[in-house]
């Protein structure tokens, strides 16, 4: 049993590094468009936002993440957090620059969706991830949403208000 859950760790870990790669292999990628300033600004107000938000949910015992980068610093999911959330939506951002809300709308389903089949599937397969006091998908499904949404709003409204100064 010992040497199952020494495995597990260690698959858990090969899980985030290569989350880490991936993530650090999209930013240029992510920040080669124009309209930096933009996509910056994005990236770290959800960096900022998904880090206070999550602190909230773990120090509520809703969330909880046995193993997970720097746990001596963080008890969230910082790679999560500061990291991969904020790529992903700055590309929903990219892709619904030009949509009106309702398509915006229909389009972060393509994005949430996977995050939340593979949150999911982590909290059933791995300890990356552990459900508590009543969290469900659909927790994350809507705070996920609703959070995208948002920062949607939130960026075209910095936008319009740039082209008007």
């Amino acid at each position: 049993m010992q040497l199952y859950l020494m495995v597990r760790g260690k698959c858990e870990k090969k899980i985030l590094l290569g989350l880490l790669g991936l993530g650090i292999g999209l930013l240029p990628f992510v920040f080669r468009r124009t309209g930096l300033k933009d996509w910056l600004l994005v990236f770290f107000a959800s960096a900022f936002s998904n880090g206070v938000i999550d602190k909230i949910i773990v120090a509520n015992n809703f969330l909880k993440y046995p193993v997970r980068l720097l746990p001596k610093y963080f008890q969230v999911h910082i790679l999560f957090d500061a990291l991969l959330y904020p790529l992903v939506n700055i590309m929903y951002n990219q892709l619904t620059l030009k949509d009106n809300h309702l398509i915006a709308l229909f389009k972060l389903f393509y994005f949430i969706i996977p995050m939340v089949v593979i949150e999911v599937w982590a909290e059933r397969r791995t300890k990356l991830i552990e459900f508590k006091r009543g969290w469900r998908w659909y927790h994350s499904f809507v705070s996920l949403m609703v959070k995208s949404f948002f920062s949607r709003f939130w960026i075209r409204c910095v936008q319009k208000w740039n082209v008007d100064r």
